[in-house]
């Protein structure tokens, strides 16, 4: 940074939740589309993105926030595995509740074998999609913007002399 760099932060994911100091994007929806959705969770306190969409209630329950919101709760499912590559069953105790429509409250099974490490996936039938692959645009437009515009719109240089820009497809300065 003493050389005059910049480093430039851009959000291109809609569905990352608000919080910590979390750069987020927020993009369209598209009202009165509905489709199915398969959401994962894994209740187990690591300290990492995941666990902002999950609060524990205790040591058998959990609300899991959506990604979209629940169009019919008619037809949903949550089925649970230890491992990824485990077949997905749904053992005695295992029981899902919605508290609104973007959060699903879920209870631990009772049998052994599950711990917290396990895998919930609940499919249901949501409404009102984020147009997602604006971001991959929005990524593209701000790549484009910092290698080919040479002013931004207050009418300030990108570029300025021995701001030490160079290409994304050159080599930086070895100096």
């Amino acid at each position: 940074m003493r050389r005059g760099f910049t480093v430039v932060w851009s959000g291109w994911q809609g569905d990352v939740p608000p919080g910590a100091d979390r750069l987020t994007a927020r993009f369209p929806i598209i009202p009165g589309i509905t489709g199915i959705v398969r959401e994962e969770f894994i209740a187990e306190n690591t300290g990492l993105l995941g666990d902002s969409n999950i609060q524990e209630l205790s040591d058998e329950r959990f609300v899991g926030t959506l990604v979209y919101p629940v169009a019919d709760p008619d037809g949903a499912t949550l089925t649970v595995r230890q491992r990824e590559g485990d077949p997905r069953v749904t053992p005695a105790g295992l029981a899902w509740r919605l508290v609104d429509d973007r959060h699903v409250e879920i209870t631990r099974p009772s049998e052994p074998g599950f711990d917290r490490g396990a895998i919930y996936e609940f499919i249901y039938r949501a409404r009102d999609p984020i147009v997602m692959g604006i971001g991959f645009a929005a990524i593209r437009d701000i790549v484009s913007f910092l290698r080919y515009e040479t002013k931004d719109a207050a009418g300030e240089d990108t570029h300025p002399p021995g701001a030490g820009f160079w290409h994304l497809a050159e080599r930086p300065p070895t100096s």
